[in-house]
């Protein structure tokens, strides 16, 4: 699952905004948003080529 940048800052902008007795579904919640950040970054490095790597031999 991939958001975008915007949707992880919004997930963090309620989590900011819960009242007192929301608070732990959104921490929770903002859990979740971190671990798919997490593999939406991870995913975005492996997907990248690293300039150190072996390229065609000219």
């Amino acid at each position: 699952m991939h958001f975008s940048w915007s949707q992880h800052l919004e997930l963090a902008r309620c989590v900011e905004a819960a009242g007192d007795q929301q608070r732990g579904a959104s921490l929770a919640l903002m859990g979740v948003g971190l671990a798919l950040l997490l593999r939406d970054l991870e995913q975005d490095l492996l997907n990248v080529p690293s300039p150190l790597a072996p390229g065609p031999q000219l």
